[in-house]
């Protein structure tokens, strides 16, 4: 799935929807008009907000989580190296197996060897479908 970022900041009828996701009033380090492939997709479901949220790369190659009202879709295809998953509480992810494993995401942003060359991995595989 590819994806162009169209915008770096929620109005206020996205913020609403969103409600009390904090990610969702980060500052990420996007440039609008550029293209990101999806490394994962999240729908998140909470008592005062919902939304779907991408995993790309950010301009600073980290990994981040985006809600995906800043982007137009712009290759709808899901990688084959995607599976679902249902989490307590309702809110479902759509990644690479291995990014489920626990404290994943803390470990690739700590530089933890085994993490980074596993998402290396990872990358590879999904870049190389687009």
């Amino acid at each position: 799935m590819k994806i162009k970022c169209i915008s770096i900041s929620l109005n206020e009828d996205q913020l609403y929807v969103l409600g009390e996701h904090t990610n969702a009033k980060n500052h990420f380090s996007l440039s609008v008009g550029k293209e990101y492939v999806v490394f994962g997709l999240t729908f998140e479901f909470v008592k005062f907000g919902n939304g779907c949220f991408v995993q790309i790369l950010s301009d600073n190659n980290h990994l981040v989580h985006v809600p995906i009202v800043l982007f137009e879709i712009i290759d709808n295809r899901m990688s084959k190296f995607w599976e679902l998953k249902k989490f307590p509480g309702g809110n479902i992810a759509i990644w690479p197996p291995t990014l489920y494993r626990e404290f994943y995401h803390d470990d690739l942003s700590e530089d933890v060897i085994e993490v980074v060359e596993d998402f290396k991995r990872v990358k590879d595989q999904i870049l190389s479908e687009f």
